[in-house]
């Protein structure tokens, strides 16, 4: 288990240590700089996927609006468990209802007594108490709403359409959390819903762990943005169901597991689209195991997993025949993130297409986000459509294909 504590208090910081030590886990703490917020310790904080996060909100100088959003981001991403440090703090300030209306309840108080501290603490990590209940997260969003709206009442420079700006002498607004997670997301909302293919150039290569890490990343940018269909007849969704604890959605044929939602019935897809996803991300599975290439190459983009290494390489070479003349193809390679030699030979046979050629991080729980991807999908949800390549311009392309054109048929 690895504890991670945010902040700068002592006894906290003594309180996480020694509970980690009790159970062989371990413990890691950032200390917060003057004027560092959360905020800018994101993606940091992500990258190191701890079990267990404790917010020390006495050394954070973020704003509700910021910190809010952040914590939740940073918890949706790792699937992690959230204690709240707040000393001094109201149980009815308002960050701890806005906090508590998004689950979140596990708050220590104590800063006075280290022996009352450890307890507390060590009841939190026995029995986490940030599963509030739906019904109270219900009342507590919607006394959020009302404040935020008598705000707006009370500073009419508040409404949603003033400019981000403020004109000298005017009030200066409190930027809402809607405001601030629109700062906050690196790619904008399509105007109408973008259908992503994921196809692998083999079995067990990694596809359907780019899909739900491509999920992932777009639910951070807006939560419930993007689902997961199973296209492809393997068995995922339901072998999800037996291994996890997840909620269903029997009406869907699907099911929400990690902030992400996984169906597996594409006759389903006219009522999924209705429910106003931005981005739907198809699992093809393998491309040799007879997935639907009518199908795929009708999708917005096509992100093509496979392999460098021996034995990965051939199918993959196949794969890239298969899709060359497609537009906005996307080659991910898995399996080589740690392999510099590998990536430049990979490279070097990618050249012509190598702005579109990128390497994916190890992501051993496809539910656990890895941020290390977050470059590259960006680049590809934000690459302007280009025209597909000239069936003459292939071996220019791509020179090596034409070495193993009397290996593998077309």
């Amino acid at each position: 288990m690895k504890l991670i504590y945010v902040g700068n208090h002592d006894y906290a910081s003594f309180a996480l240590a020694k509970e980690a030590k009790q159970r062989e886990g371990t413990y890691w703490q950032h200390e917060v700089s003057p004027g560092e917020t959360l905020q800018e310790l994101e993606q940091e904080l992500i990258s190191q996927a701890g079990d267990l996060y404790c917010y020390d909100l006495t050394s954070l100088p973020d704003s509700e609006e910021l910190l809010v959003p952040t914590i939740e981001r940073i918890r949706q991403a790792v699937n992690a468990e959230v204690i709240l440090y707040a000393p001094g703090y109201s149980p009815e300030s308002r960050v701890l209802v806005s906090l508590r209306a998004l689950g979140i309840g596990s708050v220590l108080f104590e800063d006075e007594n280290l022996g009352a501290l450890q307890k507390e603490l060590h009841r939190f990590v026995e029995h986490p108490e940030s599963q509030v209940s739906r019904e109270e997260q219900e009342t507590l969003l919607q006394q959020r709403s009302q404040f935020y709206e008598q705000l707006r009442q009370e500073h009419p420079c508040l409404h949603e359409d003033e400019p981000e700006e403020t004109a000298p002498g005017a009030c200066d607004p409190l930027p809402s959390a809607k405001r601030e997670q629109e700062k906050t997301r690196s790619i904008r909302k399509p105007e109408k819903v973008l259908r992503i293919a994921v196809a692998g150039s083999q079995r067990r290569i990694g596809t359907t762990t780019a899909a739900l890490q491509l999920v992932k990343f777009l639910n951070l940018q807006q939560e419930d943005s993007a689902i997961y269909l199973e296209y492809n007849g393997t068995g995922y969704v339901d072998a999800c169901r037996y291994q996890y604890q997840v909620q269903e959605e029997p009406e869907l044929s699907g099911i929400r597991f990690r902030n992400v939602r996984l169906y597996e019935n594409p006759q389903k897809l006219s009522e999924l689209l209705s429910r106003g996803y931005s981005y739907i991300i198809y699992d093809y599975g393998s491309l040799k195991e007879g997935a639907d290439r009518s199908s795929i190459f009708e999708k917005d983009r096509l992100l093509l997993v496979g392999g460098g290494k021996p034995g990965e390489l051939a199918p993959m070479t196949d794969a890239i025949r298969d899709v060359l003349d497609q537009k906005q193809v996307f080659y991910l390679f898995n399996y080589l993130h740690d392999c510099t030699k590998e990536q430049e030979d990979v490279r070097k046979l990618m050249r012509g297409s190598d702005a579109h050629t990128f390497f994916l991080s190890s992501a051993p729980d496809p539910f656990t986000y890895n941020p290390d991807h977050s470059p590259i999908f960006e680049r590809i949800l934000r690459e302007e459509p280009k025209q597909v390549v000239k069936e003459s311009r292939q071996h220019q392309l791509f020179p090596w294909l034409k070495r193993r054109n009397h290996h593998a048929a077309i």
